[in-house]
């Protein structure tokens, strides 16, 4: 069954639907053997129509992100059958509180810290909704990963746009009001690796509520700048663009009306995907057992990729780390790895992932063999990768370092055909020509000083970050991510005053 199958249409329903009971020794809601029989309790309430209608945007998750199935178009448009219920598969019980108003959200647990055990870091979630509290987001997400976000979302926090209004201050609204009750829910667990653990839901439902007047009002706000430009492109004066934007606010207000209250019924997701399916998160000890947002997403894809004849295996073990004395060596190890795993064709990602901290070396051992496409692996193999030279000048600060990369590699033809290219990364600029040499006549690419609103924030470097874990140094890829994000929203807050982002940054 792909992403789009109709036959999903049903797989978020109403009160009709009745949860079964799969094999494995299911938990309740309280972490107890769930007694054989139980039924939810009938969901009472105003019965949304379809899951079809266009999903709103306040809660964080992008029309289509990766590894994750798409969810509607926002554009308005009459209820129709939804594309998929599978957006609700893997995240059943986080569909909404993993995402609002573009920042991600995490609830909080009964107290600081995970869970005790893998199934105590799931439950959390649907308990620790109702404390609203999003100073402590990322209490029950693994500490390995919280980092990433928190980089950027602390700096995002401070953002004022629309002459001063507090977006955060409306994504807070909008999340108190925010219920999640569970009827009857119970669960598996599945040891995937030593300190990695899915848990699945097995039977039950979910009811997720809130008030759609803060929902709608958070979402106008979030994206009036840009509308705000968009229609100024075009000519409108201010009382137009006054206009639009409340017409826009009445038509999301109307869509999340027709979607709330969601009821999310797990049986009946069985049902239109198949017993073989499951529905749950991947949770990882790191101290206590927490969520892993990360593992969660790759868990989806592999399920996605095995339905449709991919390779559906995950790794047996995460993989020990290969640490470096200092953060230029790091750097090194890290596109040695990449390369020795690309010429596998992927097979073996070891030498790769053996490179990284703990929260992507953990994602690449588990998933990364899984989520490689087969037609992916072939091509693959058809070239064979060569780094001449990786490293560069590191400042260190602390445990983290960031280095001004400098790479030549090369991607040359296994079929002897002499075809290939060569690759070179300077000054956070990207070259590439064909093999021979690097004229600059041939040479194609660019640098960040190049992208205009970069250069007028002054945000024209993106250093590799290398991280010191266990006494070792380690290059981060998604560290690295995440502290470009982290410096924009901070290059960025000239931007967003009184919502003219194009006049103040972008030079017309």
């Amino acid at each position: 069954m792909t992403p789009n199958d109709p036959a999903a249409d049903s797989a978020a329903q109403n009160q009709d639907g009745r949860p079964g009971m799969p094999g494995g020794q299911p938990q309740n809601q309280g972490g107890q053997a769930a007694a054989p029989g139980r039924q939810p309790e009938p969901v009472s309430g105003f019965q949304p129509e379809p899951f079809g209608v266009p999903a709103p945007q306040p809660y964080g998750v992008p029309d289509q992100a990766p590894a994750m199935p798409p969810l509607p178009d926002h554009a308005p448009q009459p209820p129709r059958k939804r594309r998929t219920g599978l957006v609700i598969a893997l995240v059943a019980a986080l569909v909404v509180v993993l995402g609002i108003g573009g920042v991600g959200l995490w609830a909080l647990v009964r107290g600081p810290g995970g869970g005790a055990t893998p199934t105590a870091a799931v439950t959390n979630v649907i308990d620790g909704i109702g404390s609203h509290d999003l100073l402590k987001l990322t209490s029950i997400m693994a500490p390995s990963e919280a980092k990433f976000i928190t980089q950027v979302t602390q700096e995002a926090a401070k953002l004022k746009p629309n002459g001063g209004l507090d977006t955060m201050k409306r994504t807070q609204d909008a999340f108190q009001s925010l219920s999640v009750k569970e009827n009857s829910l119970t669960f598996t667990e599945e040891k995937i690796a030593d300190g990695v653990t899915f848990v699945e839901i097995t039977s039950g439902r979910l009811v997720i509520d809130g008030d759609a007047e803060k929902i709608a009002d958070l979402q106008a706000t979030a994206g009036e700048a840009a509308a705000r430009d968009k229609a100024k492109a075009t000519g409108a004066d201010d009382e137009e663009i006054k206009q639009e934007l409340q017409r826009q606010k009445e038509k999301s207000l109307e869509q999340v009306k027709r979607m709330l209250p969601l009821t999310i019924d797990v049986d009946s997701l069985h049902r239109q995907f198949g017993p073989q399916t499951q529905f749950g998160l991947v949770t990882v000890k790191e101290g206590d057992w927490y969520i892993s947002p990360m593992m969660s997403g790759a868990e989806l894809g592999r399920q996605m990729l095995g339905r449709n004849g991919g390779k559906a295996d995950r790794g047996a073990r995460v993989v020990d780390a290969k640490r470096f004395d200092t953060p230029e060596a790091a750097a090194k190890g890290m596109f040695d790895g990449l390369a020795a795993a690309l010429n596998s064709g992927g097979s073996d990602l070891t030498p790769f992932a053996e490179t990284l901290p703990l929260a992507e070396r953990r994602l690449v051992s588990i998933y990364g063999g899984s989520l490689i496409n087969p037609s992916v692996s072939r091509s693959l193999r058809q070239f064979q990768v060569t780094v001449q030279e990786a490293g560069g000048e590191a400042a260190v600060d602390g445990d983290v370092a960031r280095i001004n990369l400098k790479l030549a590699a090369e991607l040359k033809s296994g079929s002897g055909g002499g075809g290939g290219a060569a690759f070179q990364i300077a000054d956070s600029c990207l070259w590439m020509k064909p093999l021979g040499g690097f004229d600059d006549a041939e040479k194609r690419g660019g640098c960040l000083k190049d992208v205009e609103l970069l250069r007028n924030i002054g945000l024209d470097t993106a250093p590799l970050v290398a991280v010191k874990e266990g006494g070792g140094w380690l290059a981060s890829p998604l560290g690295t991510v995440a502290d470009f994000g982290a410096r924009f929203m901070v290059a960025i807050e000239p931007c967003v005053k009184d919502n003219r982002f194009a006049e103040n940054c972008v030079k017309q």
